[in-house]
């Protein structure tokens, strides 16, 4: 699924350093507000690379 997207994938883990750097700034607590972002994108990511397979297996 993730054939051809894995830099795509790593530029968007790196998107996040900054957001991570900077609520590490503030003792943790900004990292609690940044997690779920982070990983409500990665679904995201996961719902639009399963749409090619789905397309091929129809």
């Amino acid at each position: 699924m993730t054939e051809g997207h894995k830099l795509d994938m790593f530029v968007l883990d790196l998107s996040f350093i900054g957001w991570y750097l900077l609520g590490a700034l503030f003792f943790g607590i900004g990292v609690i507000f940044v997690t779920p972002y982070a990983n409500a994108t990665k679904a995201e990511l996961y719902m639009v690379l399963r749409q090619g397979p789905m397309e091929e297996a129809a």
